[in-house]
């Protein structure tokens, strides 16, 4: 006798598997993403411990991710990933970053990447008031007409007139996320064993300037980049450029760390 099957049965056994399927499918491009944001940040000079920390401690972490892949299907095939911790999620992963670099840095002899919050929260009042807002866009109204085509505003900002309705409320609504490029006054492919060509000079600070207090009494948060510097290399130039940082509390900095930057690069 000849068994049948009920075609109907395998259909819905077929149909069973398809969520699962998914699910597994979906879980592992999630990780997939995760790895690879978290192999990006390390390339740009942050330890390994420090973007586990951010990526564990993150609430956010499926937004982060969903902007990512939304990042993807936007971007030309073969176009350079390894910056997107920078732009992605209007700064954030890249101010959780820098943050555990202070903080690591703060274990060992670099104490003075620390802001400090006692000075932040004296200055508590003259943020809600607008006065340390005002100076961080005349900053950058200032740097947009020096560096022209070298600056550039990354984070989603709001319109004029929804930011003089925010602004008196937090400085957090207001995005200032900004990179502007740096010219070393040393060629960098000298600093390399490659000769990379022009390539090697392309440098950014990146500029996360809505730190609270900052400039009236802390700095901003900053990372420099390059493409072929070696991570080691970049971490070390980021801690020597929080440091002059530090110093210069009090005062509309970025301008005089572009300068410090492309000065002091080559002897770091």
């Amino acid at each position: 006798m000849v068994s049948t099957t009920d075609p109907c049965s395998q259909s819905i056994n077929a149909i069973s598997l398809v969520p699962k399927l998914t699910q597994s499918l979906c879980e592992r491009e999630r990780k997939g993403r995760i790895n690879n944001l978290k192999t990006a940040s390390i390339r740009l000079g942050f330890h390994a411990q420090e973007v586990d920390q951010v990526f564990a401690a993150s609430s956010e972490i499926e937004k982060l991710l969903l902007l990512s892949s939304e990042e993807d299907k936007g971007k030309a095939e073969g176009e350079n990933h390894c910056l997107r911790p920078l732009t992605i999620w209007n700064g954030e992963l890249l101010k959780h970053l820098i943050a555990q670099v202070e903080e690591s840095s703060s274990s060992q002899e670099d104490t003075a990447l620390v802001p400090d919050k006692g000075a932040e929260r004296e200055f508590e009042d003259e943020e809600s008031s607008a006065t340390a807002i005002m100076e961080r866009k005349e900053e950058i109204e200032v740097l947009e007409a020096i560096y022209a085509e070298g600056f550039q505003l990354l984070s989603n900002t709001s319109s004029s007139s929804e930011e003089e309705e925010t602004s008196s409320c937090t400085d957090d609504n207001v995005n200032l996320h900004y990179r502007v490029e740096v010219t070393p006054t040393q060629p960098l492919h000298l600093m390399t064993q490659n000769d990379t060509g022009t390539n090697a000079n392309i440098c950014h600070l990146h500029v996360l300037a809505n730190r609270r207090g900052y400039p009236l009494s802390s700095p901003p948060m900053l990372w420099f980049t390059n493409s072929i510097l070696p991570a080691a290399l970049l971490r070390q130039i980021n801690i020597q450029l929080q440091k002059k940082a530090r110093e210069l509390v009090g005062q509309a900095s970025v301008f005089d760390l572009m300068e410090y930057v492309a000065e002091e690069l080559a002897t770091w």
